[in-house]
């Protein structure tokens, strides 16, 4: 993980609130919810450039044939949310969704409550619903 500078940032952060997405999903055999971000293109390049300044993610081609830089997981997630946040407008919302769900994951083989649980299934599908 390496920290852009501001600029970079607020780069992109906009790049994001146009081609960007916030993913959650709730798998059907585990029922906990997880969250991705992503960014879609047609031409790899300046998602190579985004992955190489921030110093994680992957960079991926579809069956759509379309690229897409991906982050997946708490710890990164996390951090890059948190560099695009405070620039960010239009997906904000989703943005701080995704952290407040974070927040509630604990350490691996932490006992989830049922509460906690209700809690991350509540916060994935406002992310979902906000989906633009």
């Amino acid at each position: 993980m390496k920290k852009p500078n501001k600029t970079f940032c607020r780069w992109l952060a906009g790049f994001f609130d146009g081609e960007g997405c916030v993913s959650s999903r709730t798998p059907k055999n585990n029922h906990y919810p997880t969250i991705t971000t992503h960014i879609g293109q047609k031409k790899p390049a300046v998602l190579y450039h985004i992955k190489r300044i921030v110093g994680i993610g992957r960079v991926r081609k579809t069956n759509q044939g379309v690229y897409r830089f991906e982050v997946w997981g708490k710890e990164n997630t996390t951090f890059f949310i948190k560099l695009i946040l405070p620039f960010s407008l239009v997906k904000r919302k989703q943005l701080e969704l995704a952290l407040q769900l974070f927040s509630l994951i604990g350490p691996p083989n932490t006992r989830v409550t049922k509460e906690n649980k209700k809690k991350r299934i509540v916060l994935a599908k406002k992310i979902k619903a906000l989906k633009h």
